[in-house]
């Protein structure tokens, strides 16, 4: 014999309140009734079914043994669903792979820090070259060299890239595992 879902049946969660499984079954009895479906039999099996299962979901006792009972259904790992072994073995090749040890809390490894602070440093350097450097101009006076210097257009540019890169790769390095 098939375990038959109650809730389902009567189109409520199982988190549903008397209130709204009897208006849920009131709709399926209109809907159900054979006054409604003359000579029907499919009809007339649903209607059982929706008082069968109005009648353990509308008494609080039967409802916690029909809980029970649900839950063992529908928790239980060998039931028969489509997939299920799939997921078995997927959880069974995720237990055996350890995860990579964590050294004291950190998010990173040690060398993963020293590449984000080498890549900061070019950053910072690429930074100072493209706001003009250590320069005493009077900054009132537009000077057409310094603006469009070498430095400033070209190797300024191409640090501060550079340094993303590498904070890039520092942030997805990948730790050794030893």
């Amino acid at each position: 014999m098939d375990f038959k879902d109650y809730y389902k049946i009567l189109n409520v969660s199982k988190k549903a309140t008397a209130k709204e499984i009897k208006e849920n079954f009131n709709k399926l009895v209109k809907k159900y009734h054979p006054d409604n479906n003359k000579g029907n039999k499919a009809f007339e099996e649903k209607l059982k079914e929706v008082n069968q299962a109005y009648d353990v979901l509308s008494d609080e006792n039967k409802r916690t043994s029909y809980q029970a009972q649900y839950d063992a259904y529908y928790m239980n790992e060998e039931r028969n669903v489509p997939g299920a072994e799939l997921i078995k073995r997927k959880d069974a090749d995720v237990r055996k792979h350890k995860q990579a040890p964590v050294a004291s809390g950190r998010i990173f490894e040690k060398e993963n820090y020293l590449w984000m602070l080498g890549g900061l440093v070019i950053i910072v350097i690429g930074m100072f070259l493209l706001s003009g450097g250590a320069s005493n101009k009077d900054p009132k006076v537009f000077d057409k060299d310094a603006v469009y210097s070498m430095t400033r257009i070209t190797i300024a540019p191409v640090l501060i890239l550079a340094g993303l890169v590498i904070e890039i790769f520092a942030i997805f390095r990948k730790p050794k595992l030893n």
